[in-house]
């Protein structure tokens, strides 16, 4: 779970012109006791993954994805822990 504030949903709001509730809306989700935490997109190899945040750094499932892809020289490249 990546926790947000106000400020934060407003940022997200501000970033991709949409209004706090829209942004709210789309971005954020009710988690525990956090009313602003961050709505995390399907992926089809590793379950859910986080929404790259806006004028802040990518989830480190992106960074790993981007650096394997690079160094295989694959831009489909999906790096696989499986041991058979």
């Amino acid at each position: 779970m990546i926790p947000l504030t106000k400020k934060d949903v407003q940022r997200l709001a501000d970033h991709f012109g949409l209004g706090f509730k829209d942004a709210r809306r789309k971005f954020t989700k009710v988690d525990g006791d956090e009313p602003y935490a961050m709505r995390r997109k399907a992926d089809e190899h590793y379950g859910r993954i986080c929404r790259e945040y806006p004028g802040g750094k990518s989830c480190g499932y992106y960074d790993f994805l981007r650096a394997e892809r690079n160094s295989q020289e694959d831009p489909t490249h999906v790096a696989s822990t499986w041991n058979k």
